[in-house]
């Protein structure tokens, strides 16, 4: 592969396991999620909605459903970044956390 090609074999592996892990199991992947969205819409959106009619002349469940669909998007982004370090650690074919990143020069 060439000094300057677009994606380094590392980047590539990293990107094929990623989507691998991803659709091996979809349930672990979609069903934790969607549980704690609607436990989170339930508790905010129902039994606090019933208090809270309005805000700002808004329906509070329309006020409070994008701020839940965005807290879902990044916490989940974030724990599939994360797992995937620490299950490597688990099954031992990551030996250390290091900071360095995928790329082609070497540590800069």
């Amino acid at each position: 592969m060439s000094e300057g090609s677009l994606f380094s074999t590392g980047t590539k592996t990293l990107t094929k396991r990623e989507i691998l892990r991803f659709l091996r199991r979809p349930w672990n992947t979609f069903l934790p999620p969607f549980i704690t969205n609607v436990l989170y819409f339930s508790v905010f959106g129902v039994i606090l909605g019933a208090r809270i009619q309005e805000i700002d002349g808004v329906p509070y469940i329309q006020f409070i459903l994008p701020g839940l669909v965005v807290l879902g998007a990044i916490g989940n982004a974030f724990e599939n970044a994360s797992f995937s370090i620490f299950h490597g650690r688990w099954n031992e074919y990551i030996r250390s956390q290091n900071t360095q990143g995928l790329f082609n020069g070497g540590a800069a």
